[in-house]
């Protein structure tokens, strides 16, 4: 009878629901620091008004008397090691001749203000003598410790070293709550990025004795089990194959294994039947049997398999955009779910509604008088019933990197003001209208061309090499082979050469500012080798100066080592067998 009542009751009490089921680790993590931040302000801001009644209390006033003015006449601050008495005084926001109120607010915003320093364990205030009118006035401070060294513990040296930086502490700063909050987020959200789960932390604090009131603290880690995807699931999808969707996701990808019979299999072999054989193996297609392949070999042995939210949502946009470069503009991933399955590991499911693919019908031009619709429908190179592709469509509209687009007809040709914008206009079940409308503006003539960044090469050297002068039309392929030749100099870095127009509307016209900067461009040789007994070692020593000056050669100021920054070469190169061979050879040139 007992026993049937228990059950009844245990019936009777609901499960506990987990709030934010949906949520990662990540964010849990987040949440959990937030919280714990939160805390503290709300503990600290306990602590404060528990010592303002403390600091009053040891004024040994009664607690029913009634205010009363005093005059400031003096501050002295007491158990502090490392902290500057007058910058404390300061901090207090209290000064000498000011008048303040016992009991009053005075007092307890000069420790409010101590407190926001985030420097003291605790704080007291006590009278030291009264004088008349005068008091004076006694702030104890206890002061936090501070952090001597940190260490990690648990991982490897690599880990640590990657850790040091991500935890941001400093040796000297004051160690609060919030900084140990801090560091232990830090932690568990770098091996939460590398798969792990279940990561705990130990910090462990230590008194230091090479420093007063310090501690060495150490972070005793324990990672967990790093958790791998098993496998991904595709669902939805008929015009791309599964396998190819995963391709599409580079971050996201499945652990290494063998299965080459599946459950499903043995089911299948238990009625099978020749004919059932024979039937599968005639309807079998190319693509079908390597999906069967995939799923029992994965051979992905050195690819990674962990699981990162970020990078998860990254590679569901890539699937999203290949879509939409097949025509499927409405294609979207209606669902994802990460589980795991009876081995810990990760199930990555996604469910993708494709739509249908879109065509392009009817392209109509609005604003084009310099061209004709049918010179910039040639360079668009999109006809009526191609797929829909709005990365193509962008592509032959701005800036391709063959030049072949329609900005690039316009800008070459002084339209530096250019503007296109297409548009749809009309969508007929799977076509699609664009109109693109287009505001050629007036043509801009160069006005000046800039050079900053060059420190040592002398700015005709870089002149020479570029191709817009002022009183030329603007034209984009004519910067972008300036920026071409001027890498081709060698004497800056290819990869920071920056070039920006400055338009001025109001008067046509443009400024072109190119941006270098210097890099080392002399060389060194160094060659040896053997001639045989008869000849010996065979020796090779050669220097090459690519950035000479020699109208510079008087002046002892440009020797640093050499005068350099016309673009001239110098070269001297010497190869020596001992007393049997020698030769030299001298070389300039001016480009």
């Amino acid at each position: 009878m007992n026993e049937d009542l228990g059950k009844r009751v245990s019936k009777s009490i609901p499960t506990p629901i987990k709030p934010f089921n949906n949520l990662s680790n990540s964010a849990y993590l987040v949440i959990y620091s937030r919280f714990l931040t939160h805390t503290f302000r709300i503990t600290l801001s306990l602590l404060l008004l528990l010592s303002t009644v403390s600091a009053f209390a040891q004024l040994n006033l009664p607690a029913a008397s009634v205010p009363k003015e005093y005059e400031l006449g003096g501050i002295t601050i007491s158990g502090i090691q490392f902290l500057d008495q007058d910058i404390l005084k300061t901090y207090s926001g209290l000064t000498i001749g000011q008048k303040i109120s016992i009991p009053g607010e005075e007092i307890g915003k000069g420790i409010n203000a101590l407190w926001k320093q985030g420097l003291f364990a605790n704080i007291s205030v006590s009278i030291d003598k009264i004088v008349g009118n005068t008091i004076f006035l006694n702030f104890h401070l206890t002061e936090r410790p501070r952090l001597a060294s940190f260490s990690f513990k648990g991982i490897s040296k690599g880990d640590a070293e990657d850790l040091a930086k991500k935890v941001n502490l400093i040796k000297g700063k004051v160690l609060t709550d919030n900084l140990l909050v801090n560091a232990n987020t830090s932690i568990q959200l770098f091996f939460e990025e590398k798969g792990f789960s279940g990561i705990k932390t130990n910090i462990i604090q230590k008194k230091d004795s090479s420093l007063r009131n310090s501690v060495a603290i150490v972070f005793d880690i324990s990672k967990g089990k790093k958790i791998r995807i098993d496998e991904i699931i595709v669902e939805g999808n008929q015009a791309i194959n599964a396998a190819h969707i995963e391709r599409l996701m580079k971050e996201t990808k499945e652990r290494f294994r063998i299965r080459p019979f599946t459950h499903k299999d043995i089911v299948a072999l238990q009625h099978a039947t020749p004919k059932k054989i024979a039937r599968t193996l005639y309807n079998a297609t190319a693509m079908g049997l390597f999906d069967e392949l995939r799923d029992r070999f994965r051979l992905k042995v050195f690819s990674g398999s962990k699981f990162n939210k970020d990078l998860f949502n990254d590679d569901k946009q890539k699937i999203i955009d290949y879509y939409n470069s097949k025509g499927f503009r409405d294609a979207q991933i209606v669902k994802d779910t990460v589980y795991k399955n009876e081995t810990g590991n990760l199930v990555v499911k996604i469910k993708i509604d494709e739509g249908h693919p879109y065509y392009f019908r009817h392209i109509y031009w609005k604003g084009n008088t310099k061209y004709s619709d049918q010179v910039l429908a040639s360079i668009l190179a999109i006809k009526s019933g191609d797929i829909y592709d709005k990365n193509t469509l962008d592509a032959h509209l701005n800036m391709n990197q063959n030049g072949n687009d329609v900005s690039s007809l316009y800008m070459d040709d002084g339209y530096l003001f250019f503007q296109i914008t297409p548009s749809e206009v009309a969508v007929d079940h799977d076509s699609i209208d664009m109109a693109i409308r287009v505001y050629e503006g007036p043509q801009a003539i160069i006005n000046k061309v800039i050079i900053k960044g060059n420190e040592k090469t002398n700015e005709h050297v870089i002149r020479r090499e570029i191709r817009t002068l002022p009183g030329q039309k603007f034209s984009r392929s004519d910067i972008l082979r300036s920026q071409r030749e001027i890498a081709t100099l060698g004497y800056f870095n290819a990869e920071k050469i920056g070039i920006t127009p400055i338009p001025h509307p109001e008067t046509g016209t443009v400024d072109i500012e190119y941006t270098v900067e210097e890099k080392s461009s002399d060389q060194i040789e160094l060659q040896a080798g053997w001639g045989g007994k008869a000849t010996g070692l065979i020796g090779t020593v050669g220097v090459a100066f690519n950035n000479f000056s020699i109208r510079n050669i008087t002046k002892g100021s440009a020797w640093n080592p050499l005068p350099a920054g016309d673009g001239q070469k110098l070269g001297l190169r010497i190869q020596s067998s001992g007393k049997y061979y020698q030769a030299g050879t001298f070389s300039f040139t001016e480009p």
